[in-house]
């Protein structure tokens, strides 16, 4: 493998992590708002170990394929992360007002939900779309070695 893509596929594998989790319920939950969600509490729900990966003998054209998965994922949720933010100071705004608006709370809330729920959907696809790329033993392999 040559360095330059052994570097791409990293770069796209943290950037796509950061963003799932930067995203993520379990961050927002951090930041003091928003509630865990799901599996993308724990980083490993949306990550491939690409150490793993590496070890697998994926060929060129896999590498590829999954770059340009990791790519349009990234593409999908750059957006929906800065909406995500947008609703979680909406959110915290409504939270600190008194008296509480309960309507618009929750309204807001759902509204929140939903992106996180779009942004959940983007990489249950993704995942889909990066096992149809590998063999059946790159995938059993896979699973015994990650969150996968």
């Amino acid at each position: 493998m040559k360095t330059y893509d052994a570097k791409r596929l990293l770069i796209a594998a943290a950037l796509i992590g950061s963003v799932a989790f930067a995203t993520s319920g379990a961050a927002q939950q951090e930041r003091g708002h928003g509630q865990r969600m799901g599996p993308d509490t724990m980083m490993g729900g949306y990550s491939i170990d690409y150490g793993t990966l590496e070890q697998m003998n994926i060929t060129t054209e896999q590498r590829d394929k999954l770059s340009a998965i990791q790519d349009g994922v990234a593409k999908k949720t750059w957006d929906l992360a800065d909406r995500m933010r947008e609703r979680s100071l909406r959110l915290r705004d409504l939270m600190a007002t008194r008296p509480r608006e309960r309507t618009a709370i929750v309204s807001e809330y759902k509204k929140l939900q939903e992106l996180q729920l779009q942004n959940f959907r983007i990489y249950i696809d993704a995942r889909e779309e990066m096992a149809n790329v590998l063999a059946a033993e790159q995938q059993q392999r896979l699973q015994r070695h990650s969150y996968w």
